[in-house]
């Protein structure tokens, strides 16, 4: 009998927008020892509780679910921030600018391509007139 343990999120650092994305797909088995096997199976035959699933199952569907909807706020958030960074520069206060900038370069995934538009924002950002927005991108 194994425990297979599923990561949603990989954490590299504890503050701010940094841990916001990166999800790991991994899964962990870990043996259990014969003990420990018939701790659980007593404590079953005890409770009277009736499981409808295992809860196994349960929690791989919800993780799964967890992952789409989070793929699902990142595309969406990418989108809502290049509508905004869009058009006119005069209408984003470079602050503000330079706060897209650093969102947009924390939503960057490994495990996903950029769209045509992050990248070419990303790309147009690079040659900015402001050196403190061009340094966010470094």
């Amino acid at each position: 009998m194994f425990v297979v343990i599923f990561s949603s999120h990989s954490v590299d650092n504890f503050s701010g927008i940094a841990n916001f994305v990166e999800p790991t797909y991994l899964g962990y088995e870990h043996p259990l020892s014969p003990s420990l096997v018939l701790s659980v199976e007593t404590l079953k035959s005890l409770v009277a509780a009736k499981e409808k699933t295992n809860i196994l199952e349960r929690t791989t569907t919800r993780r799964i679910e967890r992952v789409q909807e989070m793929n699902e706020a990142c595309t969406r958030t990418i989108s809502t921030l290049l509508s905004m960074g869009q058009g006119k520069e005069d209408n984003v206060h470079w602050r503000y600018r330079i706060m897209m900038i650093r969102l947009l370069r924390t939503l960057i995934r490994r495990d996903k391509a950029m769209s045509a538009e992050h990248m070419d924002f990303v790309l147009r950002k690079t040659h900015d007139s402001n050196p403190t927005v061009v340094r966010c991108l470094i």
